[in-house]
């Protein structure tokens, strides 16, 4: 046996208490008592540890002087709720005790970095085709006429549109919904993979008509090889669309990955938003892409 005090916001600011450390409460009306090696009653019950209706607070090594400070940091601890056998969580602390810190996740921080190194590399050719175009200026008046403003406007449309597909897989992905819980037309209820294959086939439209796009300006002598425009053009939304195809690629493995897990868990969520990031990353090049060639005079 041992003497020990603890804060009751019903009673009085200190009541001693006795540890038994051989019994364990089985308490029928009470809301949740904690049952660890200790068995803590009050002075005024039986040894028996009888029930009593009443919510014991446990004893907490971070009790303050007041009943305002008092905090319980008690993590994770069994409980009896009425004489079934529980595991819950006690007390979260409403200030923490010591400081904490949350450092980001850093798969998410090493994408940013790479994304950002991929953005100094679009910049670049950003910078090419501005330079090329201004030593040229009637040629590429002559040249960018040949481009198919309303074909292109549409497939921009369809990859901006597989951004927020995306997106919805991410938000099943954090809910860890890798699978739908309803009916294939029931969108409410799609899970990760029926979001990202949406995303995959609107990808998938994008590059098609791209490669449909290259074969038409082809035929009208606009090559990589024809001038400066031809160069300008096919490396700037060349190496976009490799780009592309590299986040198709990498839907396929979440997708893969989300069927070969064993439980679907915070590891798979995580890959999924990373991803996503890319993805985005891609669709706002291609915004920038789109308004440069098509659409600035």
């Amino acid at each position: 046996m041992a003497q020990a005090v603890f804060a009751d916001e019903r009673l009085v600011p200190w009541i001693n208490v006795e540890i038994n450390w051989d019994h364990e409460f089985s308490v029928l009306g009470a809301d949740a008592v904690e049952v660890t090696p200790r068995c803590y009653r009050r002075d005024d019950q039986p040894d028996e540890c009888e029930p009593c209706g009443k919510l014991f607070p446990a004893i907490s090594r971070l009790c303050r002087k007041s009943l305002q400070e008092s905090r319980f940091a008690l993590g994770r601890t069994d409980f009896y709720r009425h004489n079934d056998y529980v595991t819950a969580a006690t007390h979260a602390p409403s200030t923490p005790a010591h400081p904490t810190l949350n450092r980001p996740n850093m798969v998410s921080v090493g994408t940013v970095v790479w994304l950002s190194s991929e953005l100094m590399f679009f910049a670049g050719l950003f910078a090419m085709y501005f330079t090329l175009r201004s030593t040229s200026g009637e040629m590429w008046a002559e040249e960018s006429a040949k481009l198919a403003f309303p074909f292109a406007l549409a497939n921009t449309i369809v990859l901006v549109a597989s951004s927020f597909t995306c997106q919805m897989g991410v938000f099943a992905a954090e809910r860890l919904q890798p699978r739908r819980a309803g009916g294939l037309f029931k969108f409410s209820r799609w899970g990760m993979n029926e979001w990202f294959a949406l995303t995959f086939v609107m990808g998938a439209i994008f590059v098609a008509g791209q490669t449909y796009e290259y074969a038409t300006l082809v035929s009208e002598h606009v090559s990589l090889s024809s001038n400066a425009y031809g160069s300008a053009f096919y490396m700037t939304t060349g190496f976009h669309g490799l780009h592309v195809i590299g986040g198709l690629i990498a839907f396929l493995l979440i997708i893969g990955r989300s069927f070969a897990a064993k439980k679907f868990g915070h590891f798979e969520a995580t890959s999924a938003i990373v991803t996503s990031y890319y993805w985005h990353f891609v669709d706002v090049v291609w915004i920038g892409l789109f308004l440069v060639i098509y659409v600035l005079k």
